[in-house]
């Protein structure tokens, strides 16, 4: 039994709950089971859970606290865990540490060292920015699984492994994802700066998460682009999505490995500090086009990027290539590999 102890509220986003889902579907496919243990979780992921057929515990406690800690390792204990995986930036030493001593093997998904001290059986840290020096403070049989080697890609995903893209001379079709929550509406500053580019043919496709407040909104303004453009909530079916477009405008998140593994050119703002080290990194390597942080983009700025990335398909060939070679899709059952005693 695999346990995974994560949240998903308005603020903090659907993140965690979905690339430890993708986990969870590594972990069935090699025979295991998964319970999810949430003190705060959207009712539509819930939903999600469930019909993957993952039970899920609510635990009625203020999240990262010392209470927290108990109760998720007493229901660890009860429902026979062999790994518990912890997921959340709230999960400090005192918490890994309240757990560790009830003899559960750990887990721990980390994206930038934010605990700064750990004494977990392992740290996964999925992302191009992981750095082995982060984690010097750590237990000493903790072991490391860092980037994007063990980026955990969910299950939709996994028949477009090795898959080519074709890169259309001219892009028109953009697919805008922002996270499930986008609290800052940075997804209206991407429509109007779609709306500068004045360009009839565009397609514009905007993945609206299940905690989004500004639905209704963008909506309205997506009836006013003078384009085709049209807004999915919700959605199950990224990959689909991602596979028709020409480009991506999204956040420096868990989406990058999916847009990787696909080949699809993108174009990052930076929503939150622990994703500029990400963007950073994919700029520097040209696998993405990094615009910034979301409170210091202009329409008119992002407009012009975007054009042109939209009228140069070398380089969006070139991101392309550059992307699949650094995420193949396998991450989450190279991470279950281990978790079973088993190197890969």
């Amino acid at each position: 039994m695999l346990v995974i102890r994560a949240d998903s509220s308005v603020t903090i986003g659907a993140g965690h709950i979905m690339r430890c889902l993708a986990l969870a579907q590594a972990w069935h496919e090699a025979g295991g089971a998964t319970t999810f243990v949430c003190a705060e979780i959207d009712e539509s992921l819930e939903k999600r859970l469930v019909l993957e057929s993952i039970r899920v515990i609510r635990l009625d406690v203020t999240p990262g606290t010392i209470d927290d800690a108990r109760q998720t390792a007493q229901t660890a204990v009860r429902v026979g865990a062999t790994w518990c995986v912890l997921d959340g930036y709230h999960f400090d030493y005192g918490y890994q540490r309240g757990m560790a001593d009830a003899g559960l093997r750990l887990l721990m998904l980390d994206d930038y060292a934010h605990a700064g001290r750990y004494c977990v059986d392992t740290i996964l840290n999925q992302n191009i920015s992981a750095d082995p020096d982060w984690y010097r403070v750590r237990a000493p049989a903790s072991r490391m699984l860092l980037g994007t080697r063990y980026a955990l890609i969910r299950r939709e995903f996994w028949p477009w492994r090795g898959a080519t893209r074709i890169i259309a001379d001219e892009g028109s079709r953009v697919l805008v994802t922002l996270g499930g929550s986008d609290p800052q509406n940075v997804t209206a500053t991407v429509l109007t700066a779609l709306k500068y580019l004045s360009r009839r043919d565009l397609e514009i496709c905007v993945v609206v998460g299940a905690s989004n407040p500004h639905l209704e909104g963008l909506r309205a303004m997506a009836r006013m682009m003078g384009c085709t453009a049209r807004i999915e909530h919700n959605v199950s079916q990224m990959a689909g999505l991602m596979a028709w477009a020409d480009l991506a405008v999204c956040a420096g998140g868990s989406t990058s490995w999916e847009l990787a593994l696909l080949g699809l050119p993108t174009c990052i703002l930076v929503l939150a500090e622990n994703q500029r080290a990400i963007a950073e990194r994919l700029s520097g390597e040209d696998i993405a086009d990094y615009a910034g942080w979301y409170d210091t983009v202009t329409p008119e700025g992002l407009a012009q990027r975007i054009d042109m990335l939209l009228h140069d398909a070398e380089r969006r060939r070139r991101m392309s290539i550059r992307a699949q070679r650094l995420v193949d899709g396998y991450g989450a059952a190279r991470v279950v590999a281990h978790m079973h005693g088993v190197e890969s």
